[in-house]
């Protein structure tokens, strides 16, 4: 080989060596910069699991106290059912009116802000007194503040079908219901259909007290008329709800 072709492979070998030092200085870099990144990756990491611990800390006060609020309200409730338990269960077979009762139970939804009132209305009818006639008033406090449904349908939208639906069991017995129970928290309803001496129940009602309208007392009370009585007959028990 002459030494002009050997000065070339030199030069070019040069060429080549220098290539790869400036690919494996890039190298270098890239991973300098990805280490410094990691580091301030880290940093940052460590000062959101502090902010994640101080959240996380936070829900489990707030989750503490909610569950001490479900027991207070589960005390309150069992307190206001106790006395009526009794009556209930001893009452006297040869009564003169029916009577009715509340059966409820109280659910604290936190992700929905919202305490909800599960019940049932009971009317039991052991005398001979027609039940035909029924109507039942819930009086709602506080008025407009409290969301009172069930499983009631609009008296306009029967008219609208011929005869009553099988599935509808109770009706308002006002067509301006909407409009009484926002002035004075009242919700009359009636049976479709019920024998004479027949015991009834009202199912699936519904009470939902949002938290941010800083409610802290709810009651419900319920009165039956009947035709045949110059005085509506009150329930035995109410709905009655405090928060602490």
């Amino acid at each position: 080989m002459d030494q002009h072709a050997e000065l070339i492979r030199l030069k070019q070998e040069i060429l080549y060596h220098k290539a790869e030092s400036a690919k494996y200085n890039k190298k270098i870099l890239d991973l300098e910069r990805a280490a410094q990144k990691e580091i301030i990756r880290n940093k940052f990491l460590q000062e959101k699991r502090k902010e994640w611990q101080v959240e996380k800390n936070s829900y489990r006060r707030r989750l503490e106290e909610l569950q001490n609020k479900v027991i207070e309200l589960e005390v309150i409730v069992e307190e206001e059912e106790q006395p009526i338990l009794s009556p209930i269960q001893n009452m006297n077979h040869a009564m003169r009116d029916p009577y009715g009762y509340f059966n409820y139970s109280v659910l604290l939804m936190e992700e929905e802000k919202t305490l909800t009132i599960y019940g049932d209305f009971h009317i039991i009818n052991e005398s001979k007194v027609s039940l035909d006639d029924l109507i039942i008033c819930f009086k709602v406090h506080p008025i407009g503040a409290v969301t009172f449904s069930g499983k009631i349908s609009d008296p306009n939208l029967i008219k609208k079908t011929e005869g009553s639906p099988v599935s509808i069991d109770w009706i308002y017995a006002k067509e301006d219901w909407k409009k009484a129970s926002l002035e004075n928290g009242e919700y009359w309803v009636k049976p479709i259909k019920v024998t004479k001496l027949e015991s009834i129940s009202l199912t699936g009602m519904e009470l939902i007290i949002p938290f941010d309208l800083n409610i802290r007392k709810v009651k419900v009370e319920a009165l039956i008329y009947l035709n045949n009585k110059s005085s509506p007959i009150p329930a035995i028990n109410k709905i009655k709800i405090q928060l602490l």
